[in-house]
Formats: structure tokens, C-alpha cells, sequence
């Protein structure tokens, strides 16, 4: 296995005990507040999921938003669609595939599939645990709570 490759796994591996670290976050951590900070976790709760299901596009309190516009669809997709950019890096490697013509496809469509439900999940463990106010006060709050 050539030292890029070898790499790669390693740090495959680094992302996916990352990203399943942030499943047992939510699933073990208590309720807690800190109002310093806007932070309300109140653990998984269907309440304040209902709360949090339904979008209500405000003024955004982001930097690049000085002109007070109101948030939009696109912009709040913008913001999702880079987040799933590197998925096509993987047909960058086709050389080293006995069959790309398959291998790409099917790597592709699967590594979207794949990114599609973990970036679900995500989404409604922090609307189930986090309310609206402290997700929109704190940009940090991903990182605070964990």
C-alpha cells in the first residue's frame, strides 16, 4: 500500500470515530444550560423538536449578513452544499481501480447515501436537544455542547 494511501485510511478512520463520537454526545449527555453562553441542551425531546421542525427564516446574526436581509432557502443551502463537496473526491483515485467504470458510480452514489443519512440524523438529534435560541444566538453551539 503506497504511504497517500495508507494515509487516507488513517485518516478515514480519525472521521469515522469522530462522527460516531457525536452519536454518543447526544445519546449520553444530560440536560444542562448556560446562559453565558445561550446554550439550553435539554437531551432528546420530542417537544423541542416540534418546536424546532418547521423553519422560521429570520435576520441572520452572521457576519456576512450586515444588511439585515432575511434568511432564504438558498442561503441556508448554501451553507449545507460545500459540506458534501469532498464526496467526489473519491473518483479522483479511479486509478487505482480494477473496474472504474463500476467502482465510480457506485462509490459515489453510495458515499452520497451514506452522507445524506448521517447528516440526518445529526440534524434531528440537535432539533430534538437543542432549542431554536440557542442554535441561532451561538454559532459555536455544535462545538459547546459536545
Amino acid at each position: 500500500m503506497q504511504p497517500y494511501a495508507r494515509t487516507s485510511v488513517y485518516l478515514a478512520a480519525i472521521l469515522l470515530i469522530s462522527t460516531i463520537s457525536i452519536f454518543i454526545s447526544f445519546l449520553f449527555k444530560s440536560p444542562f444550560s448556560v446562559p453565558e453562553k445561550n446554550i439550553n441542551y435539554t437531551g432528546f425531546r420530542l417537544a423541542t423538536l416540534r418546536e424546532n421542525l418547521w423553519p422560521k427564516f429570520t435576520v441572520a446574526p452572521v457576519a456576512g449578513n450586515e444588511g439585515g436581509s432575511p434568511e432564504t432557502f438558498q442561503s441556508v443551502f448554501s451553507v449545507l452544499f460545500p459540506a458534501c463537496n469532498g464526496i467526489l473526491a473519491g473518483a479522483q483515485l479511479s486509478g487505482d481501480l480494477r473496474d472504474p467504470s463500476k467502482s465510480i458510480p457506485k462509490g459515489t452514489l453510495t458515499a452520497v447515501a451514506i452522507t445524506y443519512v448521517t447528516y440526518s440524523i445529526i440534524v434531528i438529534l440537535m432539533g430534538g436537544s437543542i432549542d431554536r435560541a440557542s442554535m441561532y444566538n451561538n454559532l459555536n453551539i455544535f462545538e459547546d455542547v459536545s
